[in-house]
């Protein structure tokens, strides 16, 4: 029973990172537009078309590179630490993950933040 709940952490936690690289993706590429509902909406991003545009490939840019990166290094922890999650304590790798990817998805949101703050509309 435990394997299951182990697995099934695995399997949400890659499957955030794969939503966190295509969220990426979407708004470095086809960054949307200055709206009310989606997109990376702060009151200085809402001010400006280009201060919208910049705070939007910027956040998708950072949630690119760490999505990968977390996903390379969760996949290959996964992958070496394989061993039936008989340990109770293997429940822990995955869970530092998720706070790994908690964690990085605030340092963008607060570096996005900063880095708009100082922009002249």
């Amino acid at each position: 029973m435990l394997y299951w709940t182990i697995f099934g952490v695995w399997i949400f936690l890659e499957t955030m990172l794969v939503l966190k690289i295509i969220l990426g993706i979407i708004f470095y590429k086809f960054t949307p537009k200055r709206n009310g509902i989606f997109g990376f909406r702060t009151e200085k991003s809402l001010s400006s078309e280009k201060i919208w545009k910049i705070a939007n490939v910027e956040f998708g840019k950072l949630f690119i590179f760490f999505g990968i990166i977390e996903l390379f290094t969760s996949l290959s922890t996964l992958l070496l630490t394989y061993q039936g999650f008989e340990n109770v304590n293997e429940i822990i790798i995955p869970l530092i993950y998720l706070f790994i990817y908690i964690f990085t998805t605030l340092f963008i949101v607060i570096f996005v933040i900063r880095k708009i703050k100082y922009i002249d509309n």
